[in-house]
């Protein structure tokens, strides 16, 4: 499940894919908790059962997290990649920035942070060796 901006501004629809079957198969606005009892209604209007509903990927939404606990009893949550990168970059991200006020030779150097090490280029690589950045 995900959630989207329907237009510009804070209109929201909520998105129920079946990622085995690779379709959308629910829809509804909003993303709050209740988008996932209104998913569960139509499950059920439709002959599903919410009990079969096993495994769960979705952000890290407090909302979809207590509608998940509340309406889809047997689910496991699977946070998704993107957000979880996104947390983590942004972490790593703020100590570089607190890191480049104490060391300044760390400075302009923003993207080997943002970087898997094996992925470096051979200057870059050098760089973090010589200055033992990274270990």
């Amino acid at each position: 499940m995900d959630e989207t901006s329907t237009r510009k501004g804070h209109d929201y629809s909520t998105l129920f894919v079946d990622l085995d079957q690779r379709r959308t198969i629910f829809i509804t606005e909003g993303k709050d908790h209740i988008t996932v009892k209104a998913f569960v209604n139509d499950l059920k209007e439709h002959k599903g059962n919410p009990e079969h509903i096993t495994d769960v990927s979705c952000d890290m939404s407090p909302a979809f997290i207590e509608g998940i606990a509340d309406y889809l009893p047997n689910a496991k949550i699977t946070f998704d990649r993107f957000h979880i990168m996104k947390i983590l970059n942004g972490a790593v991200d703020q100590v570089r920035k607190q890191e480049s006020i104490v060391q300044s030779i760390r400075n302009g150097h923003k993207y080997i942070f943002l970087k898997n090490t094996s992925n470096l280029p051979d200057k870059q690589r050098e760089y973090v060796k010589n200055h033992h950045c990274l270990s």
